[in-house]
């Protein structure tokens, strides 16, 4: 059996929804067949399993800490169950038979005569490991470091699905890889790079295809100087670059290139998938429309993967929203928020996206004391995406570290052209409550015009500070068009989002200064 039709069947088995949801699980496995197919399996045991999947010390007893034997069964359960169900017809079997460590693979007779499911229309990603482009070629340890951080990174971003590729695939012609992933893997994106090294002198170059449309849609070049007493700190700073272009939902081509396809595939071939995408749309433009899509896909996909983590913490936005930004006449959710938010940590503590939405529900209860603890959980952990940190920045800022929080911000919105909206109105809202207005009205000038309320409402409230009362009345008309429920929702949604009363009155103040009467 080849090394490729094994990690075709990897790459099923990590789709299936108890791997998605369970990084360790992945990395368990990952981590197997990947030491198998190395020929490195007399090397697979407890202490080995430790420390390379779970990080433990060269200290580590198993007597004492069975983190090895649990994770283990909880592997054969997953596998057992994926094979009943989704990878019924599946031509290679992958798995581990207990009293041991080495996965083994094997061919189910008659599979390929089988009816295969629908794949799935979630997003499939494969990386090339980076070439060595140098003369003479010196640097493929730093190609190797570059890479293997990359894939950390993306690990992260649970949305995503990586799909094992390598150089043997088409070594120097990614283009010809491009339609052979599209059509035998089904891999959307392909991610290939290159580094050249002349002295200390280093040029990363990264390449992001399409494989459905046959083309490139992003490229990105990083220029560096090699220290070594900063080698894994410039290893990283590179990859973090790489995936916020390339990559992130957030930031990256493939999030924009998702967000601008309106067509999103039928709920009933892929409900996880539509209901995220249906999200980050929202999350990028906060009106009306954007809601109600995110809302019903959302709900839906919730009602047939009820402990979905990631669901769990887009249904306490939304939840959260409806009520602080008036998509919703609701009660305050706030203890069911919180209920949802810590449902989904329970099931993945390691999801970066669900602990950044757990920070803005303690925001919204004013828990700062716990808020303070989950934000320095997302910004300690090395390989959280940059656009994760810079999401956990906007409850920082607006929960009273305003300097550390914009500053994360500030240097996201220097380094990217897309990300959310709402990244700039910690920034608008620091200079105004310091008394600035002139800079937060050139803040306000930046707002993105996506049809969110909050721009013409602050807007409004530094023109009423300002004494520019025919730009305030513009505003508050444009406001009323797309809130005419203002004057009591108001106060509200500023306290839903910001910690500091006196800033929420000094708001408030300026609306009125505007024209508007504030309930």
């Amino acid at each position: 059996m080849t090394s490729e039709a094994v990690r075709g069947a990897l790459d099923k088995v990590l789709q299936a929804h108890a791997f998605r949801v369970s990084e360790r699980l992945r990395r368990l496995l990952r981590h197997l067949v990947e030491s198998c197919l190395a020929g490195n399996e007399q090397r697979l045991n407890q202490r080995e399993l430790a420390e390379a999947v779970f990080e433990r010390t060269v200290g580590f007893d198993p007597d004492r800490d069975a983190i090895v034997r649990v994770e283990m069964r909880k592997l054969r359960q997953a596998l057992d169950l994926y094979y009943l169900e989704q990878g019924q017809h599946d031509a290679v079997v992958i798995s581990v038979p207990k009293g041991g460590y080495v996965p083994r693979f094997e061919v189910r007779e008659g599979a390929a005569s089988l009816p295969a499911p629908e794949p799935g229309m979630a997003l499939r990603l494969a990386v090339m490991p980076f070439r060595d482009l140098s003369r003479p070629k010196n640097a493929a340890w730093l190609a190797n470091g570059v890479h293997e951080d990359i894939m950390t990174i993306l690990g992260r971003i649970p949305e995503l699905h990586l799909v094992s590729v390598d150089r043997s695939d088409g070594a120097d012609a990614p283009p010809g890889v491009v339609r052979d992933l599209y059509g035998q893997r089904q891999v959307r994106y392909l991610l290939d790079g290159s580094i050249r090294l002349i002295g200390k002198q280093v040029r990363v170059t990264a390449r992001l295809y399409d494989t459905m449309a046959d083309c490139q849609i992003w490229s990105g070049r990083y220029d560096r100087v090699v220290e070594l007493d900063s080698l894994l700190a410039m290893e990283e700073d590179i990859a973090r670059h790489v995936v916020a272009g390339a990559v992130d939902l957030f930031t990256g081509a493939i999030g924009q290139k998702v967000r601008n396809d309106r067509v999103v595939q039928s709920i009933d071939r892929d409900p996880v998938y539509a209901a995220q995408i249906a999200f980050h749309r929202y999350l990028h433009e906060s009106n009306d429309v954007a809601y109600d899509d995110a809302l019903e896909h959302v709900t839906q996909a919730g009602g047939l993967f009820p402990d979905d983590p990631l669901l769990l913490s887009m249904r306490a936005d939304l939840l959260r929203a409806g009520y602080a930004l008036g998509f919703r006449d609701v009660e305050n959710p706030g203890d069911e928020a919180l209920t949802l938010g810590e449902r989904a940590l329970a099931v993945a503590p390691d999801c970066v996206p669900c602990r950044v939405s757990l920070c803005f529900t303690l925001l919204f209860r004013r828990d700062t004391v716990r808020l303070q603890e989950e934000i320095e959980h997302v910004l300690v952990d090395p390989t959280a995406p940059t656009s994760y940190r810079s999401d956990a920045a906007v409850p920082m800022a607006l929960s009273g570290r305003w300097e550390e929080g914009c500053a994360i911000l500030e240097t996201l919105i220097r380094d990217s052209d897309v990300y959310p909206h709402y990244f700039r109105y910690p920034l608008f809202l620091r200079a105004y409550r310091q008394g600035d207005y002139d800079e937060a009205g050139q803040q306000a000038e930046r707002f993105s015009d996506t049809g969110f309320f909050w721009a013409p409402m602050l807007k409004a409230a530094v023109c009423g500070k300002l004494g520019q009362r025919s730009s305030a009345t513009q505003h508050l008309a444009d406001l009323l068009v797309l809130r005419p429920a203002v004057t009591t929702l108001a106060r509200r949604s500023l306290a839903a989002y910001i910690a500091e009363d006196v800033l929420i009155e000094d708001v408030v103040d300026g609306l009125r200064r505007a024209g508007l009467s504030v309930a």
